[in-house]
């Protein structure tokens, strides 16, 4: 029997299977991975934001040639929508996340994703490893 997730639930899931599959990618390809946000310009379009509906999983462009080309798209989320991506100092978050070859990360990460005017917000937490971990926080707003 399968557990159904819902909501903020799901919400965590989508953006934890995004960030686990960069990884992975990172790894088997030998090349950095980045997932972003997509863009209004981007397939399927979205608003550019972590907070609203579109994570693309792609590779990253390191092209001389071709410095502002496209990065080729590994795979697309359609994540739930949320009111607020926010690290632990409260800034939005806006860079993408950037796995290594080896499928670490540079930085660890701390990130809200919170609803407004909900009690609690879900946690999601990288370390230079490269690993998940996802928790409930309260959120002060």
């Amino acid at each position: 029997i399968g557990v159904r997730l819902v909501g903020s639930e799901m919400c965590i899931r989508d953006r934890a299977n995004a960030l686990a599959l960069a990884r992975s990618e990172a790894v088997t390809r030998g090349q950095q991975i980045m997932v972003v946000p997509n863009g209004p310009g981007d397939t399927p379009p979205s608003d550019g934001t972590y907070a609203k509906g579109i994570w693309s999983v792609v590779t990253q462009n390191l092209s001389p040639a071709f410095p502002d080309g496209p990065s080729p798209v590994i795979e697309t989320y359609q994540v739930s929508e949320v009111d607020s991506v926010e690290d632990l100092a409260g800034n939005s978050v806006v860079t993408p996340f950037v796995f290594n070859s080896n499928g670490t990360l540079d930085q660890t990460s701390a990130v809200n994703f919170c609803h407004t005017g909900g009690a609690m917000c879900n946690q999601l937490r990288i370390n230079l490893v490269g690993r998940s971990q996802i928790s409930r926080v309260t959120n002060t707003p």
